[in-house]
């Protein structure tokens, strides 16, 4: 019932407001898209022109190349974070209300928030890659020993279906549960807009805290957009699919949020109270 309604809820924020949200939504893969070109063109000039440098650089022609071409890529990066932030942005203050432009949540972002964001993606990335591969070392494991036993041994028919099914199996497991482990991070973002905290680590550990019980649910309510997804296959559904899909999962960001604070709200502190004793 939930999920119904917060559904409900986007299609009602994204009523005559379609194509703002598209074009918030969009904006970061139309950014990546322009920036991997010009690092493209950017990366053959540099290899075609040469370099009039001087005698003792020369040595060091190629590495000068390498450098310029890896810190045009960071650039671009940092260029693309920045706006992929605005865009969360713009989406978080829609989803809680408030009527904002894309020029205004650029415009809002500081650049400490811009740091941990950057900090916090680079943690992310690392934590998934490192959990994905202990989730997945069985599918490794039974997969190498198919291989073996394809190649090296003659066991037959039977037991290598046996050993590709298993594969399967565990490979399937490991995604699923790769998946919902992910959804731990999914208030990150929302802590760098609403909170103080600045520290990569310690947002990282508030969002595993604030998703703790609905790292499943998340799960499911994004998985109940899959159909959605789908639909893109037509491509014509992409100007209402892109914004709609990322503003239903602020609201649900949102959502968990203001459960967490009742929940916290609804605590009373136990105190206990001993009264003296008063001697005859």
């Amino acid at each position: 019932m939930e999920i119904t309604c917060l559904k409900l809820s986007a299609k009602r924020k994204m009523l005559k407001n379609n194509f703002r949200f598209f074009l918030a939504g969009a904006l970061p893969f139309f950014t990546i898209s322009l920036l991997t070109i010009l690092n493209y063109y950017f990366t053959e000039i540099i290899k075609s022109t040469d370099l009039k440098l001087p005698e003792n650089l020369l040595l060091y022609s190629e590495a000068i190349r390498l450098s310029l071409i890896i810190f045009s890529i960071l650039c671009s990066l940092c260029l693309w974070k920045w706006i992929s932030l605005s865009s969360q942005m713009y989406f978080y203050k829609r989803s809680i209300g408030k009527k904002t432009s894309f020029l205004r949540c650029m415009r809002c972002l500081t650049f400490s928030q811009y740091n941990s964001f950057l900090g916090v993606t680079i943690i992310k990335v690392l934590l998934i890659l490192g959990v994905g591969a202990l989730y997945f070392l069985p599918c490794i494991a039974v997969s190498i020993l198919l291989i073996y036993s394809y190649r090296y041994e003659s066991y037959g028919f039977n037991v290598n279906l046996t050993l590709f099914v298993s594969s399967a199996i565990l490979f399937v497991i490991g995604a699923v549960f790769l998946f919902v482990t992910s959804k731990r991070y999914a208030l990150t973002t929302h802590i760098i807009f609403t909170e103080k905290e600045r520290n990569p680590l310690r947002i990282i550990a508030k969002s595993i805290e604030g998703m703790g019980n609905h790292s499943v649910e998340y799960s499911v309510y994004c998985l109940s957009l899959l159909g959605w997804i789908s639909s893109c296959v037509f491509i014509i559904p992409i100007f209402y699919t892109v914004p709609y899909l990322t503003l239903s999962k602020w609201i649900y960001v949102c959502f968990i949020e203001n459960k967490n604070h009742k929940v916290i709200e609804n605590e009373k502190p136990i105190i206990f109270y001993i009264q003296k004793r008063v001697g005859d």
